[in-house]
């Protein structure tokens, strides 16, 4: 399909297209990456996903032109302002750092690896924007097209991979594989799009939503990813508490039943051990180091950090990592190679200014909700940015997963600009 093609689509049509971008994270496979990967040098690299997003920015900029633009209200426009002008501040404070770094190859590549999937995002909502489309409707048919691949992804998984649910033998899988940064992004991320799947739970009725439902809670429990299983078991609870009709006491009753002849603590210690784990050495570690090393560092590296990339290894450690060795010694300490935490990571790196700046989208966002007329389902789009705030706690997805942060940011940067404009709706009907 062309350009022109799609410049012509219907609106619906155009939704469609633009939810498809859902996807991807998921199309980097091992073919895709052998092919698209650029390499600096032995030690840095730019991800086949990088490239793939600045082919569709490029292809796609058209749009802007060849489409008559919509009205934007004060507030939006104030809005896209704001972001983009706060992330250009904290990109000059990053990229002034390569004049005077003597590892410039470092910045500059992890630069590209967390720039481009903000800009991507946001050049995406912005042309859906631009283009008055609805964006409710882009936000359902992406759930529909994230659970089928679900499924997908399910189905090669216990063929190819030998899948097994629980204890496994030798050779087999215990937990989901995918692109997009392994079983523990991929289930944070099945979590992200729950939370926003109850948020329309009134659009999607009836039957398709069970099913949805269905498909999304296996699939989480299937990464074995604590950080999804522990949100989804949440709101499902509050779901079920909350909805008042025969279906959800009809559920909370089978629950109740089944626990008087399975116990379901033992069934989760039995099947997924890493339910309740909640302890990982490793990072806790790491996170306890990084504090001490920060405390300790001059004042200009306390408001600026060491530089972006220069403080962990870890473009160098993924190209030539041992096996079960994912550790670095900084001043006696062990450091895992990447702190597994967005906040720690850019904390060192970029310094508190750093960390203000990258995340004053999702500042925005959660601080948009106080000024919003409450209706029902409001605290799951409520839920849905506050996940992707916190599960950056748990890994390092806007620095180390370009495909899944892609993702992340569009549906941060989307709800966001959805509920200023249901905000803006609603303050017109008052």
């Amino acid at each position: 399909m062309n350009l022109r093609n799609i410049v012509t689509l219907k609106g619906e049509h155009m939704e469609l297209f633009f939810s498809l971008l859902i996807l991807l994270p998921y199309i980097e496979i091992s073919k895709v990456r052998s092919l698209l990967t650029f390499f600096f040098d032995d030690f840095h690299f730019i991800p086949s996903i990088i490239i793939i997003l600045i082919i569709i920015m490029v292809t796609l900029l058209p749009l802007l032109i060849m489409r008559p633009a919509k009205k934007s209200s004060r507030a939006v426009k104030s809005y896209f302002i704001r972001i983009f002008c706060t992330r250009l501040i904290f990109d000059s404070l990053v990229l002034i750092r390569i004049i005077f770094s003597t590892q410039p190859i470092n910045i500059l590549s992890q630069y590209i690896w967390n720039a481009v999937p903000f800009y991507f995002a946001l050049f995406i909502v912005y042309v859906i924007h631009r283009l008055n489309l609805d964006i409710s409707r882009f936000h359902i048919n992406a759930i529909f097209i994230f659970t089928f691949y679900l499924i997908v992804n399910i189905i090669i998984n216990i063929v190819i991979y030998q899948f097994s649910f629980g204890i496994t033998e030798f050779g087999e899988s215990s937990r989901l594989i995918s692109p997009g940064g392994g079983p523990v992004i991929f289930g944070y991320t099945i979590a992200i799009m729950f939370a926003l799947l109850l948020f329309y739970k009134n659009k999607i009725t009836g039957f398709k939503f069970l099913v949805i439902c269905f498909i999304m809670v296996i699939a989480s429990f299937f990464t074995g990813s604590r950080g999804s299983m522990w949100p989804i078991t949440l709101l499902l609870t509050i779901y079920l508490i909350e909805d008042k009709r025969k279906m959800g006491i009809a559920v909370l009753f089978l629950l109740a039943v089944s626990a008087l002849y399975i116990n379901p603590v033992e069934f989760l210690k039995s099947n997924i051990p890493r339910f309740f784990n909640l302890l990982d050495d490793g990072r806790i570690l790491t996170l306890l180091n990084s504090i001490e090393i920060y405390s300790r560092q001059p004042l200009f590296r306390i408001l600026f950090g060491t530089g972006l990339g220069v403080f962990f290894p870890y473009q160098k450690w993924y190209l030539y990592r041992t096996p079960g060795i994912n550790y670095f010694l900084y001043d006696g300490m062990t450091m895992l190679v990447q702190p597994h935490n967005s906040y720690i990571y850019l904390l060192l790196e970029t310094g508190i200014i750093g960390v203000i700046l990258f995340f004053y989208p999702a500042y925005k966002a959660i601080m948009l909700f106080p000024r919003l007329k409450y209706t029902k389902n409001i605290k799951y789009a409520f839920f849905t940015i506050v996940l992707i705030t916190l599960l950056n706690l748990f890994d390092s997805v806007f620095i180390t997963a370009p495909g899944s942060a892609t993702l992340w940011w569009l549906i941060l940067l989307s709800l966001t600009l959805y509920l200023y404009e249901y905000k803006i709706f609603t303050k017109e009907n008052d």
